[in-house]
């Protein structure tokens, strides 16, 4: 059993999807039976996990102006879908918000695109990166930005969260959305042979 209430919806009935996860094997991917929201959960004690993070240098740190090249190239067609988005559906955005920026590629890929795009990263490596490599300038936390911003992104980033930090931080973001703004965002699908791979 359980030992938390799923924050959606309040049930405390959870399906595991896989055991033994992540570094160490140290926790367990579990799914709520009701709405279905999906988290990392203590396999030792069923109860939430906290995940720090911070980037190791490794391929996202990318050495080379090459690869960097490369990965902007990357950037620009896997996410060029997101633009698109944003133009159709809120036709007078100006300023957007790349929270969990990475490396800073969809920021300057914004900025490219005329967009007064600023982005929030916790890892410190990262933030070096993206200002040595790309000119670009991330912040720390979301209480050094000023306004608010009409596009707000969060690409691959709510499932490095532990299972009860997540709604706070979506809702703080949404606090900073301008009237009519976009909230986009996606996550990997826990049950996605991508993912068991990984």
């Amino acid at each position: 059993s359980f030992m938390t209430t799923c924050i959606l919806c309040g049930s405390n009935e959870f399906s595991v999807i896989w055991e033994n996860a992540g570094r160490g094997n140290q926790y367990n991917i579990a799914k709520c039976r009701i709405c279905t929201l999906t988290g990392a959960f203590n396999a030792n004690e069923s109860a939430s996990l906290d995940i720090g993070y911070e980037a190791e240098p490794c391929d996202y740190l990318i050495p080379t102006d090459n690869d960097i090249r490369k990965r902007m190239r990357i950037t620009r067609r896997r996410h060029k879908v997101f633009i698109r988005t944003i133009k159709r559906h809120h036709t007078d955005a100006r300023r957007i918000l790349d929270f969990g920026a990475g490396a800073g590629y969809f920021v300057k890929f914004c900025q490219e695109q005329g967009f007064e795009a600023q982005g929030v990263e916790l890892s410190a490596n990262l933030i070096t990166f993206a200002a040595e490599q790309l000119g670009v300038r991330l912040i720390p936390t979301l209480e050094k930005l000023k306004g608010n911003f009409d596009v707000i992104t969060m690409f691959d980033v709510i499932e490095h969260f532990d299972w009860h930090s997540s709604r706070p931080i979506v809702h703080k973001l949404i606090k900073r959305l301008n009237p009519g703004g976009l909230f986009l965002g996606n996550t990997p699908k826990f049950e996605s042979l991508n993912v068991r791979i990984s």
